[in-house]
């Protein structure tokens, strides 16, 4: 069943976005650390002994995500900088609530609960009001240890807050430039699409 609707949503990932990526997806049991990982720009795994893969509706809910994600890899073929991995995350996010656009909210598509939400809503000018500098400093920054750093500064971070960064930017985008532009960002250098978004302050 799973299998299934792996390629049925291909199907329709590869529609929506007008990428068709080359890997697939792998479930296996792990040891629980990552809900996914990717050694490649080729090939999914999903970790089945998590708690959020419960069962396989649980599962393929997240299949737009992971399908985003093959094809930014796919196209970039590059450095994983902060840069990179801010709009792999949005975009992943971003496909995923176009995907299951009028089902599920915004929040639901970062994966976030409400208060996570709410909080960078509230929080998003402090937020992105650091992104130059972290951008700036470190190319390389990991998007662990920009929240991190952002952290000390709000005292108060979610792990996952590059996929609310992320996601704002590839909204912001396509509130620039139509509302299929966002589809651009999978093959547009991270750097020069960042640098294009008016949102940030530059």
């Amino acid at each position: 069943k799973l299998e299934e609707y792996w390629t049925q949503t291909l199907e329709s990932v590869v529609e929506l976005t007008g990428y068709a990526p080359k890997g697939g997806c792998y479930l296996y049991f792990g040891p629980g650390t990552l809900k996914w990982y990717s050694p490649d720009s080729k090939h999914v795994f999903i970790d089945l002994s998590r708690p959020e893969h419960f069962n396989a509706a649980a599962i393929s809910e997240l299949f737009p995500h992971y399908i985003s994600r093959l094809i930014f890899a796919e196209q970039q073929q590059s450095i994983a900088d902060l840069a990179y991995r801010l709009l792999d995350g949005g975009l992943a996010c971003f496909a995923t609530y176009q995907f299951h656009y009028g089902a599920i909210s915004k929040a639901e598509a970062l994966g976030y609960d409400t208060e996570a939400y709410d909080y960078c809503v509230r929080e998003e000018e402090t937020l992105f009001r650091l992104l130059p500098k972290l951008l700036q400093e470190d190319a390389n920054l990991s998007l662990s240890e920009a929240d991190s750093d952002i952290t000390e500064e709000t005292n108060r971070l979610y792990d996952i807050i590059g996929y609310y960064l992320g996601f704002r930017m590839v909204e912001a985008y396509t509130d620039q430039f139509g509302k299929d532009a966002w589809r651009e960002l999978y093959s547009m250098k991270p750097a020069d699409a960042i640098a294009k978004i008016a949102l940030l302050p530059k």
